[in-house]
This record gives structure tokens, C-alpha cells and sequence, in this order.
């Protein structure tokens, strides 16, 4: 079975781990199950060329950067992927994000007569979506979430259920082992630097916490445009010898950071699914968060901040017992997408003429 695959960007080499990680995984799990991918982006890596990622070959079709000309880079894919179409033969095309991969996505599979999947990644379920105008109730029913409370997001926007929905899954081969000992890490927080994931909340939440513990530390993992206001909070609140704020940093050195850590705090306005809160919950961490993702299946959740305050302490304490939960192993999660592609190519065979 062969798959082309269309996302917005993908890890320019093995040493890019921070470039949707999920679909690095992914694409290893789906590889090892005998589906055979190629991999075509429009935005990153930043340049042109045809290169080998653990031996899946991927096609960058980042021509320009500048946002104006962006519509280039999807004409030049959609074109490219015409050709590759006549090469290569595929039974599937999957696209990531209701946007520009999924519009190209479904131009290749009209035609060439193929089945069409999409996996809605994060905010595309929202009615901010620009590109939901051009949805079709037909396009509705190749759609797929990945969490129940993305699924509930998907439904309010558009009235109808997506064709299901799959969990992300953890690779356990990158995840080191946990840390039974000392953890110094009082508080951690971890997630691009951006307006949805609500991290003056999360400073908020923190400088409360550490108004009432003298002792108590925290860091925060990632960079974003809102660094430099994150900074400004901080030095407001007396608190930039205590609250570290570490910058971008691999996923290893994320994954040790977690194992060093007692609470990963998560104060995200809206998350498809936050892998991060799965991943913490593997190193050991406790978890408390917002109700977003699949943090209220796995994780302490409060929608207010009073309410997060109160759960972190108690966390901190040992008074608060983590909930149980199940993570599925990502291959788990590819043999699911496997079974979709089988069924959706047959139905396909059956209604399409020709």
C-alpha cells in the first residue's frame, strides 16, 4: 500500500526533532508496517529538494516565504504531486491540517481518482478556520480528529461527526526511562510561545505559588513570539531569579527536563490533542491543565485559575492521586490509520466508476 502524505512542514533531516514531532513518529510506525510513503511539504524545510529521511523520501515545496506568494508553493505542490501521482501509483492521499495541504490534497485526488483522508491537526476545527468556507459536506466525511474533545470542537463547528477519530500514540523506544528519585523541578511548563497556550496564566499561577513557598522553582520549555512579554511579566512580578525560562530545546533534553520534574502545569486555551501532557504523564509527572486535549482523559483539570492554583499544591504535596490512564503506543495509532486507508480504498474502488 503506498500513501502520499501533505503537511505544512517536516523534519528537514534525523537531527529535526522539533518539527511535528507526531508525524515523525508516525510516519516510522507506518513505515514498519508495511506502508510505503512519500512525504511532499509546502512550507518547510526551506528550500526545493527531493532528500531521504530515514529512508522516506520527502519533497519540500517551499519556493517562496513571503506570505503573499505562498499560493505558489501550493500550485508548484499540487503540480509536483500530479507527476509523482503517475510515478508512483498511490492508493492513498493524506493530508494534515484543514488548509492549504488538505486543499491540495483533495485537487490531486480528483485528479487522479484516489481517496482522499484528512487529519485535522489543531485549531482547523475552530470557525476561525479561513479555509472552512471551502469545505464540502462531502469533504466532512473524510475527516479524521484526534481526541473526543477535538472531535466535540469539529462537531460544533460543522455539524457533523468526522469519519472518526484517532488517538496519537507514544513511541516508548524515545522515552527514557523514569526518574524514581529526587525530582528538583518544582513546576514545568512546555509549548511554543504563543497567545493560545496562556502562559501569563501559567506565570500567574506560578508567582502565586511561589508567593506562598518560598522554595518553590519552575522553568518553561519553548520559544514564541511572546518571549520578550513573558520576559516583562516576570520581571513585574519579582520572580526572573525563580521562573527559568529555557528557550527551544530538543526533545531528549525535554524529556529529561520532564523526568526532573514533580508538576507539568498546562494552561493552554485549546489543544487538539497536547502530546506533551501524554508525554509527562510517561516521564512520570503529574499533569494538570486546562480541559483541553486529551488532558481531561489523562490529566487534573480546572477551566480557572483558582482551580489550578489548588490542584498544582496539592500535587506538589502528594495530597492529589493522579488519575489512572492509557496511552496508546504509536503504532497502535498507525495500525488504525493502516485499516482506514484499506477501508476508504476499497469503498472508493466500489463508487467510482471507472
Amino acid at each position: 500500500m503506498k500513501a502520499l502524505w501533505i503537511s505544512p512542514g517536516f523534519a528537514a533531516d534525523e537531527n529535526d526533532t522539533t518539527c511535528i514531532p507526531v508525524l515523525q513518529t508516525l510516519a516510522l510506525a507506518m513505515k514498519s508496517i508495511g506502508i510505503e510513503i512519500f512525504i511532499m511539504t509546502i512550507d518547510y524545510p526551506h528550500h526545493t529538494d527531493r532528500y531521504l529521511w530515514d529512508n522516506i523520501p520527502v519533497k519540500s515545496n517551499a519556493f517562496f516565504k513571503i506570505k503573499l506568494l505562498k499560493w505558489y508553493n501550493w500550485y508548484r505542490a499540487y503540480q509536483y504531486g500530479v507527476r509523482l501521482q503517475k510515478e508512483k501509483h498511490f492508493d492513498m492521499v493524506h493530508s494534515f491540517w484543514l488548509g492549504p495541504a488538505w486543499l491540495i490534497g483533495k485537487a490531486i485526488s480528483k485528479k487522479h481518482k484516489i481517496p482522499h483522508l484528512t487529519t485535522s491537526m489543531g485549531q482547523d476545527v475552530l470557525p476561525s478556520n479561513r479555509y472552512r468556507f471551502l469545505i464540502q459536506p462531502e469533504d466532512l466525511k473524510n475527516i479524521i480528529t484526534v481526541s473526543a474533545y477535538q472531535a466535540k470542537v469539529f462537531f460544533d463547528t460543522f455539524h457533523i461527526k468526522p469519519l472518526m477519530t484517532i488517538e496519537w500514540g507514544l513511541n516508548a523506544s524515545e522515552l527514557p526511562g523514569q526518574n524514581k528519585g529526587i525530582r528538583p523541578i518544582d513546576i514545568l511548563g512546555c509549548g511554543s510561545l504563543i497567545k493560545l497556550k496562556n502562559w501569563k496564566m501559567w506565570i500567574e499561577i506560578v508567582s502565586a505559588l511561589m508567593d506562598q513557598d518560598p522554595n518553590l522553582n519552575a522553568s518553561l520549555i519553548g520559544d514564541g513570539p511572546d518571549k520578550n512579554k513573558l520576559e516583562r511579566q516576570i520581571r513585574i512580578l519579582q520572580k526572573q531569579n525563580r521562573i527559568k525560562l529555557l528557550g527551544a530545546l530538543s526533545r531528549s533534553e525535554v524529556f529529561k527536563l520532564m523526568a526532573d520534574s514533580k508538576v507539568l502545569l498546562h494552561t493552554s486555551l485549546y489543544e487538539s490533542y497536547g502530546l506533551v501532557m501524554a508525554e509527562a504523564r510517561a516521564m512520570g509527572c503529574s499533569v494538570v491543565s486546562t480541559p483541553v486535549g486529551i488532558a481531561v482523559k489523562i490529566c487534573l483539570t480546572n477551566a480557572h485559575k483558582e482551580g489550578l492554583i489548588q490542584l498544582v499544591k496539592k500535587c506538589l504535596s502528594a495530597d492529589e492521586i493522579i488519575p489512572a490512564y492509557e496511552i496508546n503506543s504509536i503504532h497502535f495509532t498507525a495500525s488504525q490509520y493502516k485499516e482506514v486507508y484499506s477501508t476508504k480504498i476499497e469503498l472508493f474502488k466500489k463508487e467510482t466508476p471507472g
